[in-house]
């Protein structure tokens, strides 16, 4: 996924995102908790950068930066019409406020606008911008809705997500922190379990009485195969065996940056040594190689019996690492400053 631009619709209480990834470009929504998800436009998009909700007459609005046209739908896709096709080089920035489109131009250097019903009394607002980026009409005497979330936050200690009824509104934790069964209160976790199932990396709490499995937001991620962590800078650490690369980024997903990728074959075992800062790298090619976490590769090797392929892997706080082939048997250890050993 590729997100473009969000937009949120009131009174339904959906949210709306255009996402411009090539292999499908699309519109759609979901309730604010993630939930009841669907495509509402997916034919003949390409760069939907732009996206405002029309409330008052429940409609969809956005313009497509490839396409060069602003298009405008109901709220299920259904009636979809070109408003605007002609002189759009490059549309960016886009909002929607009483009887007028508004929109940034990053070629032309404009902000202009139209008629939303006729596509007509179209005007420049400013010229000669340069580096334009987002834009958002505000009404500042126009304040309307309420939810159930509006009052004590709905009994929610953090989040507060409202869906629409029948459904009522659910709790939610910002990531690091865990929903306890209450289903209202966020804790910091003593514990956690992180994990890898190919396509994504997830956490999942050891806490009693919590009830969390999350997926960390990690953009690009293929096939992830090991993981670690580095308790001292809460950052996660895994191998991608499509992109062969060894990545590492903070537990919320931010921060996100491939350490090594290049000469790795199959990057399938690894450890980290969150003390001295190395990694020990181990796969397919029957040897175990260690290196900086800042990406300095490659620096000892060791080689493996041809039966053998370095898998498991460990690290403890007392400085002493260990690597572990498929069958369980020590491959080499690392114990204080004494350095490198194969038993």
């Amino acid at each position: 996924m590729v997100p473009g631009f969000l937009s949120r619709e009131m009174d339904k209480h959906y949210l709306y995102w255009s996402d411009w990834s090539k292999r499908r470009p699309v519109i759609e929504r979901a309730y604010l908790d993630g939930s009841n998800r669907e495509v509402i436009v997916s034919d003949n998009l390409s760069w939907p950068n732009g996206l405002a909700i029309d409330l008052v007459d429940r409609r969809i609005f956005w313009g497509d930066a490839e396409t060069d046209r602003i298009e405008v739908c109901d709220m299920d896709g259904t009636n979809r019409r070109t408003l605007v096709s002609e002189k759009l080089h490059h549309i960016f920035g886009f909002s929607l406020f009483g009887d007028y489109v508004y929109w940034t131009d990053w070629q032309e250097r404009t902000i202009e606008r139209v008629n939303k019903y006729t596509g007509e009394n179209r005007s420049f607002i400013i010229e000669h911008l340069p580096d334009l980026m987002g834009l958002k009409a505000v009404g500042v005497n126009k304040n309307t809705g309420i939810n159930t979330c509006g009052v004590n936050n709905g009994n929610c200690s953090n989040l507060c997500l409202y869906r629409p009824p029948p459904l009522s509104h659910v709790c939610a934790c910002p990531i690091g922190l865990e929903l306890l069964r209450d289903g209202h209160t966020c804790i910091k976790p003593d514990a956690f379990l992180v994990f890898s199932n190919s396509s994504d990396i997830r956490r999942i709490s050891l806490e009693k009485n919590s009830q969390n499995n999350q997926p960390i937001p990690i953009q690009g991620l293929q096939k992830a195969m090991s993981i670690d962590f580095n308790i001292k800078a809460n950052q996660i650490y895994w191998t991608d065996v499509e992109m062969k690369h060894i990545s590492r980024a903070y537990m919320n997903g931010s921060n996100l940056q491939h350490i090594i990728q290049f000469g790795l074959d199959f990057p399938e075992g690894m450890a980290v040594d969150w003390v001295a800062h190395n990694i020990l790298l181990g796969g397919l090619r029957k040897e175990l190689h260690r290196s900086c976490s800042s990406g300095w590769l490659l620096t000892q090797s060791f080689g493996l019996e041809e039966s053998e392929s370095a898998q498991g892997y460990s690290f403890g706080s007392s400085q002493r690492l260990h690597v572990l082939d498929k069958m369980g048997g020590t491959v080499c250890f690392r114990a204080g400053q004494s350095g490198w050993h194969q038993p």
